[in-house]
This record gives structure tokens, C-alpha cells and sequence, in this order.
């Protein structure tokens, strides 16, 4: 389980960079992006992610559903044909 974050990380990482600083623009003094490239990027970035998780949760959702159960058969004999057949069955078992 621990690998998966780890595994996210690795993909996610590589996506928002390809999104966002394509470019691989530099940081600044303070550890910032100042490229008004990349700070125009993020709310597309914003956007795609959303996206990307929003089709995994529903991928993941539509794997969890439970199936319907399958229709039952409606019988297709009456009660009086039903009787005559039970009562037959019961003869020949029964022996009389």
C-alpha cells in the first residue's frame, strides 16, 4: 500500500511538470516560480488534475458497484397443473 503513494508521486510529478513548467523555468531566491509562463500554466494544471481524478473515481466507482441479481423465472404452469404434477411425483415415490 505504502508503494502506491510512492508510485502516484513518481507519475503525478511528471505530469504537473510537463503541464506546467515545460519549459523547466527556475525557481527564484526564494523558492518561487516568477516565470508568468508557469504561473499562467497552473489553473489549466488545476483543471487536468481535476479531471484525471474525477475518471478515476468514477472508474473506481464503477468497479465497486455490486451487480443486480439476476430475474428469477416466472413459472409458467398454472396451480392446478402444478398440483397434478406434485401429486404425480408423490405417487411415484411414494409408491401408491
Amino acid at each position: 500500500m505504502v508503494s502506491g503513494f510512492g508510485a502516484g508521486a513518481l507519475v503525478y510529478n511528471r505530469l504537473q511538470t510537463a503541464l506546467a513548467n515545460p519549459d523547466d523555468h527556475p525557481v527564484d531566491a526564494d523558492g518561487y516560480f516568477a516565470s508568468e509562463e508557469v504561473l499562467a500554466a497552473v489553473p489549466g494544471l488545476l483543471r487536468a488534475l481535476g479531471a484525471v481524478h474525477a475518471a478515476l473515481l468514477a472508474l473506481g466507482s464503477a468497479l465497486l458497484l455490486q451487480r443486480a441479481p439476476p430475474a428469477r423465472r416466472q413459472c409458467r404452469l398454472g396451480v392446478e397443473q402444478m398440483c397434478r404434477r406434485v401429486a404425480g411425483v408423490a405417487t411415484v415415490v411414494g409408491g401408491g
